[in-house]
């Protein structure tokens, strides 16, 4: 099954009305059979995929090994899975230096030193999948070649990546995006493959830049699926990003995980999830309020007072907005937009999009 193929099936599947990718799909047991016959090589534009040795001297871990049966699309072995949870790697660092939206370092805490993984969700299953097809689709649009990226170690013992693909013959890296409808206001246009773009959202910016610190590469391609559309976006090594980068990971690194000292609670899923295993059920009796805790309890019943006030002005504005709407399936202006149509099941959601709140989340 070559990688337009997988793209067909995945297309077929959601066109039959599927909706979750599992591992009773019988084209992902033949993705799952590819990735253990081996084979490390992408297509090229003439659709060659003899392997050709790359010519960098960090690239030893583009050896010609076969795939190892791992985690579906990660291309790793029992072994380096392992050695992985060891290090810090180039998806993490980015949430351990506070930009992951979607995470925060007490995940990265609990994964290093309890033990626990993220389960894939349906994103992060097709962005496995369809990596392939994206890097292929790059190699065709500029004719040029790559070489399956393999597990490295970087310039400390407890820094590694795993890059997508090495481009053959140069020193450079492609790094493959599936990008989610949700997602396309984060990105920029994209570049011409000539000129420096830092329009893609600061996780993966973090996670380019780790890259290149492990694999001593000068640039990153960073190809983007958008429903559609492809865009390439180059990130250029920078000695700067890198230090600053490496002394956020290493402070992380030495102060938690080596001491295996919980990081300091905050508003996070992660905080909320770390403590529930820390702390799993209560066997001790209660304790008197010091002054801290009587501080923080008064913290909390302002927030809640607070809460309660910012919920019934919200709905008053909701209900009074909704009064000068009537029977309009929205509102507009230039830095905001209110859909309130009535949907195929009967119900009429609000919602209010504003541009403010985007940026917010963006930062």
């Amino acid at each position: 099954m070559s990688a337009a193929e997988v793209l067909q099936a995945l297309v077929a599947h959601f066109d039959a009305g599927g909706k979750l990718i599992t591992g009773d799909c019988p084209w992902v047991h033949e993705a799952r059979r590819i990735l253990a016959t081996g084979g490390d090589r992408y297509p090229t534009a003439e659709g060659e995929s003899a392997p050709v040795e790359p010519d960098h001297a960090r690239a030893a871990a583009c050896e010609k090994t076969a795939a190892p049966t791992g985690e579906l699309g990660s291309g790793l072995s029992a072994e380096d899975l392992a050695r992985r949870r060891n290090t810090l790697g180039s998806s993490e660092i980015g949430t351990v230096c506070g930009v992951n939206p979607y995470a925060s370092m007490h995940d990265v805490w609990m994964s290093k030193c309890l033990g626990v993984e993220t389960e894939p969700n349906e994103a992060m299953t097709l962005g496995n999948l369809i990596e392939p097809t994206i890097v292929a689709i790059w190699c065709n649009r500029y004719g040029k070649s790559t070489s399956k990226g393999r597990y490295a170690i970087g310039p400390e013992p407890w820094i590694s990546a795993t890059p997508d693909a090495y481009i053959d013959g140069e020193d450079g890296l492609v790094e493959a995006k599936l990008v989610g409808l949700r997602q396309l206001w984060m990105w920029g246009q994209g570049d011409t493959d000539a000129t420096e773009s830092d329009a893609i959202p600061m996780y993966y910016l973090t996670q380019c830049h780790w890259q290149m610190l492990v694999t001593g590469r000068s640039f990153v391609k960073l190809a983007a699926l958008m429903g559609t559309e492809f865009r390439t976006y180059t990130i250029r090594a920078n000695p700067d990003v890198q230090a600053k980068l490496v002394a956020r990971g290493r402070d992380f690194w030495h102060r938690y995980v080596v001491t295996k000292t919980p990081p300091p609670v905050d508003a996070s899923d992660g905080a909320r999830e770390m403590l529930k295993r820390l702390y799993p059920k209560s066997g001790a009796d209660a304790i008197p309020a010091d002054a801290k805790l009587q501080e923080l309890a008064e913290c909390l019943l302002q927030a809640r007072e607070d809460l309660a006030r910012a919920t019934a002005a919200k709905q008053l504005w909701e209900n009074q907005i909704k009064s000068l709407l009537g029977e309009a399936r929205g509102a507009f202006a230039e830095d905001w937009r209110i859909r309130y149509a009535t949907t195929k099941a009967g119900q009429r959601p609000f919602v209010f999009d504003h541009m403010r709140e985007k940026e917010g989340k963006a930062a």
